[in-house]
């Protein structure tokens, strides 16, 4: 009986031995690659959303007009006495130009679907972000108006694009809720007069 038991607690002593060394093993390096990634990077999402988040967003087509096209622009400078700035342009087909203009976001958010509500004025980005490939990615932005929040439960939204202030009939668009930012400064309505 002493004999069988200090078998086991040999046995039982070994392969605890083994296992210690065993995770002491040299690491591949593709595991210090994965382990140093993990651990110092963000992921593509987060560096993308605070790279968004410190931007100013400025028309680069339409300006002056609701449906014009914005895109990301660095911190303006402070306006004139006619309420214009300069900035320059991140990215878009006019990415490293200058462009004076008075219709500057400032500050917007990723919106969550409890901020929703009909009739906001919102950013939207056309990008499928299902789709990995980072050439893919357009970061060319536009003012919607939340128009239907029936799917929100699927992460989609229907919005609306109202081209002048007698556009009833304006274009109906579904997008995904993660392509949505809210526009915290300055707030906008919408451009149309309901009578009701």
């Amino acid at each position: 009986m002493k004999k069988t038991l200090s078998l086991y607690l040999f046995l039982i002593a070994t392969i605890c031995f083994c296992a210690c060394i065993g995770s002491n093993a040299p690491r591949t390096n593709k595991q210090k690659q994965a382990d140093e990634a993990s651990t110092y990077n963000r992921s593509k999402k987060a560096s993308y959303e605070n790279r968004i988040r410190y931007s100013a967003f400025a028309p680069f087509l339409y300006e002056d007009k609701f449906y014009a096209y914005y895109s990301l622009a660095y911190t303006p400078s402070n306006p004139d006495k006619n309420g214009y700035s300069e900035v320059v342009l991140k990215n878009g087909p006019k990415a490293g130009q200058t462009v004076r203009t008075k219709n500057i976001i400032y500050k917007t958010r990723a919106a969550q679907a409890s901020d929703l509500k009909k009739g906001q004025v919102v950013l939207v980005n056309h990008w499928n972000p299902k789709v990995q490939d980072e050439n893919a990615r357009i970061d060319i932005w536009r003012k919607g108006i939340v128009y239907n929040l029936d799917e929100i439960n699927n992460g989609k939204v229907m919005l609306e694009f109202p081209h002048d202030q007698n556009d009833f009939m304006a274009t109906k668009e579904t997008y995904l809720l993660q392509n949505i930012r809210l526009i915290m400064k300055p707030i906008l309505k919408d451009p149309r007069n309901f009578i009701e």
